[in-house]
């Protein structure tokens, strides 16, 4: 048996990670860590611009109202939602 050669596209990769089911498959799941997390927690995605993000979708969970904050300063709550969900 020969070996098999794999060759990586950027391109393709970049159009998968910006495609609009990736984009709604991240915003589902950040929707799901956000409403785990409780009252206070919110969560959302933007598409990243600039040369760091390559235009990507990126998905974040953070407070927003000060009892979220507590909340999470005093019981870690987002790092336990997240290593919930994986």
């Amino acid at each position: 048996m020969g070996k098999t050669k794999i060759t990586l596209r950027a391109a393709g990769f970049e159009a998968i990670r910006r495609a609009p089911a990736a984009v709604s498959l991240l915003q589902s799941k950040v929707d799901v860590a956000a409403s785990a997390a409780g009252p206070g927690y919110v969560g959302s995605v933007v598409q990243g611009v600039g040369r760091g993000t390559l235009g990507r979708a990126i998905g974040t969970v953070y407070t927003a109202d000060f009892k979220a904050i507590l909340d999470n300063a005093r019981n870690n709550t987002l790092i336990r939602v997240f290593d919930r969900l994986g």
